[in-house]
């Protein structure tokens, strides 16, 4: 029996960025224009969705393989027959348009020649923006800390008041 065919990257590779998988999470700075948040949004699906064709086409490369080493196997004596001739050109057609799709796939990733410089100037930017976040933190959790003292203090005058006035409401009453 001939295997199915799963989508061939051609077929996946139309796909708009809401269908596709992506990494991690892209911050906007005030500096940066919002047509280039999107166009890393963008530039980081497309790299998510060609990665994970990429993993589908070496799956079913390798299910084909493994499949035409069963065909040979229950073929045996029968490879000159015409229907083993139609199984080892079916199978060898499938392999062969799997390795194109694959090395297609792997001509289409983007490459990302990062010079030392460029790499100490991004992990500056990043420790920076790291400390900055730290300090709001700080600050959040200052105000949060002061916020809970005042929760607790309205608490315990609301309990002392309400005991006040049971206890008025009982002396009044006997």
């Amino acid at each position: 029996p001939a295997p199915s065919r799963r989508a061939t990257s051609s077929q996946t590779a139309g796909q708009s960025p809401s269908e596709t998988r992506g990494s991690g999470p892209l911050r906007l700075s005030s500096s940066q224009p919002s047509w280039e948040w999107r166009k890393q949004w963008y530039q980081r699906r497309v790299r998510g969705d060609r990665i994970t064709q990429l993993q589908e086409e070496t799956n079913l490369l390798a299910g084909y393989m493994c499949d035409s080493v069963g065909v040979l196997q229950n073929c045996g004596e029968g490879i000159n027959t015409e229907k083993g001739k139609a199984d080892i050109t079916l199978f060898a057609k499938l392999i062969s348009d799997t390795t194109s799709n694959i090395n297609l796939l792997i001509d289409s990733l983007p490459t990302e020649k990062v010079s030392a410089d460029s790499q100490y100037k991004r992990l500056t930017a990043l420790l920076k923006e790291n400390e900055e976040a730290d300090k709001e933190l700080i600050k959040t959790k200052k105000l949060a800390e002061r916020q809970l003292e005042l929760i607790k203090s309205a608490s315990s005058h609301i309990a002392s008041t309400q005991l006040k006035i049971r206890t008025e409401l009982s002396s009044r009453l006997s």
